[in-house]
């Protein structure tokens, strides 16, 4: 399950950029490519993640992560390189069970609710496309196809497809951008490297290299 350290919701200065208007065509495969950029069914991934941290600190983890569409749950395990579990925990994002946790192991500074929280926040921008129909969908200003969804009342998350086939996914509240992904998509295949960087005041980047990646089957 893939790791992250995010803490803190934060925020940045960037605006959100213009989506230009194409025709009904050009928009459904649009969102085709969108809903595409996001693993399908069940996976397990393993990752080494190396943090670049606020006061220049860094450092280095194994983050396992189980993540299900149908229905949406996270299990998240980040350890460290020696095999030590600092954190071990469950997430669910379906109906009634919206947003419930499960903290199965957490070994400080990863003990508080609020490091859980966010981590499975986290986790679930990476990895689950964003619930609904996108609110629109075009292209931007670069050529780049585009699908804005609509995630809570302050919050929205873009996903942008490039030219260059690198996926981008940026999520605004009250339309600064607070966390943004970058990484390399590959026809048939999982990102190999994924770059996660959250903004000021405090911010910090995570560099994610793919160790495994298995889609799990729903029947077992």
């Amino acid at each position: 399950m893939l790791l992250l350290l995010g803490m803190l919701l934060l925020t940045g200065c960037a605006g959100m950029p213009r989506i230009v208007a194409v025709d009904t065509a050009r928009a459904s495969k649009t969102i085709y490519a969108c809903e595409n950029a996001f693993p399908g069914g069940k996976w397990q991934f393993a990752h080494v993640i190396e943090a670049d941290l606020p006061g220049g600190r860094d450092a280095q983890l194994i983050g396992v992560t189980e993540v299900s569409n149908h229905p949406k749950r996270i299990h998240a395990v980040m350890m460290t390189i020696e095999g030590l579990v600092l954190f071990d925990g469950l997430a669910l994002f379906d109906g009634l069970e919206d947003g419930k946790l499960t903290i199965n192991r957490s070994v400080a500074p990863f003990d508080s609710i609020g490091f859980a929280r966010g981590l499975m926040e986290d986790i679930r921008f990476i990895f689950l496309k964003p619930d609904g129909a996108p609110m629109d969908a075009g292209i931007t200003e670069n050529g780049f196809e585009i699908c804005r969804y609509r995630v809570s009342d302050d919050a929205v998350i873009d996903v942008m497809v490039r030219p260059d086939r690198m996926l981008e996914i940026r999520k605004y509240t009250n339309e600064r951008l607070i966390r943004k992904v970058v990484a390399e998509l590959t026809p048939g295949s999982v990102p190999e490297k994924i770059t996660f960087t959250a903004q000021e005041p405090a911010g910090y980047r995570l560099n994610l290299r793919l160790i495994s990646a298995e889609q799990i089957s729903t029947g077992e």
